[in-house]
């Protein structure tokens, strides 16, 4: 009887290319060295946008030389890192889906690292990058990581890093939009994945990305985003409800002051900014608390089609076998003449 191996597991490689980079065809070929150790089948997908046009005759260059293993895919339009890799998740063939930059960020073994992790029950493991030396950016980087563990509530400690092993059910269950791509350790966790982060050594020739003036303002509201949908997703009002409690509060208490300052001591109502101040915050206060308020109605009529759980396995008691025909029919008498 012939015999058959079983099919090796197998990883898709994903790479966002979001802007043009230099080192690409050596970061390629550093990973495919580093997962051909591990003995295993894979496939890259390298995703393109428009902004990274430029990089397009190295990626096909790239295709050339194995085009069965690496595949190109050109976005149409300017999309962000999320929808490229939730394309990616769509065309991609393993289960196993490595997410990687497209320049230097951790030395390759850590692949090995990721792989290992993925393989002893964890859905996703991402690199905690070390030691980082000094300097201006890399500053920028650990103190933006903080803050987005704190808003989260986890103890991760290097959450945006690019690198990581993901199973294929974490980016199809996790809702991916925007930048939120470089938040996924902390909404996987939310959900209910098994999440890890695997220390790793950070690539000698790494550099810190410099950040623009827009991108303080686009990190900052990431960050009410993640405190918000880590905290307040099934109870807007306890958010919307203290803040807005707490300026009417204020408004409320200015207004009693004032009005027994009329009623008993005769001062005057008009060109009193204070009376102007506590009607504006009175007003500001009821109108977040009926933010609030609504985001209950809709979470009250919509909670049978919301899920924010994941079932991650049910043990129940075997069924028993019911009895075969065979076994219930009666053995033939005697034959009677």
């Amino acid at each position: 009887m012939t015999s058959f191996a079983p099919r090796r597991p197998k990883i898709s490689v994903l790479v966002p290319v979001l802007e043009p980079r230099e080192e690409l065809a050596v970061v390629h070929r550093e990973t495919v060295a580093e997962i051909e150790k591990l003995g295993i089948d894979y496939e890259f997908l390298y995703l393109v946008g428009p902004e990274s046009k430029p990089a397009l005759p190295t990626i096909r260059e790239l295709h050339r030389a194995d085009p069965v293993r690496v595949r190109v895919i050109e976005v149409g339009h300017s999309v962000g890192g999320a929808a490229m890799l939730s394309a990616g998740t769509v065309e991609a063939e393993g289960e196993i889906l490595l997410t990687l930059p497209s320049c230097y960020e951790v030395e390759p073994e850590a692949i090995g690292a990721l792989y290992a992790a993925i393989q002893e029950g964890a859905d996703l493991a991402f690199a905690r990058r070390g030691p980082r030396e000094g300097g201006h950016g890399r500053l920028q980087s650990r103190i933006f990581n903080k803050l987005v563990a704190w808003a989260a509530g986890t103890d991760f400690t290097d959450i945006t890093t690019d690198t990581r092993a993901i199973r294929r059910e974490v980016l199809q269950e996790v809702p991916l939009y925007g930048d939120f791509h470089r938040y996924l350790p902390a909404l996987a966790e939310r959900v209910g994945f098994h999440v890890r982060e695997v220390a790793a050594r950070e690539h000698p020739r790494a550099a810190a990305s410099p950040y623009r003036l827009a991108d303080y303002l686009w990190r900052g509201l990431d960050l009410v985003s993640i405190f918000f949908l880590s905290r307040f997703t099934r109870h807007p009002l306890r958010l919307f409800g203290s803040i807005g409690a707490a300026f009417a509060a204020v408004g409320g208490l200015i207004l009693v002051v004032v009005s027994l300052q009329r009623l008993f001591f005769g001062q005057a109502l008009a060109d009193r900014p204070i009376l102007v101040l506590s009607a504006l915050l009175f007003g500001v206060g009821v109108q977040v608390l009926t933010i609030g308020l609504l985001g209950e109605l809709v979470l009250f009529f919509h909670a049978r089609s919301i899920r924010d759980y994941r079932i991650s396995g049910v043990y129940e008691a075997p069924v028993p076998a019911l009895p075969r025909d065979s076994d219930t029919q009666e053995a033939p008498g005697p034959r009677k003449d």
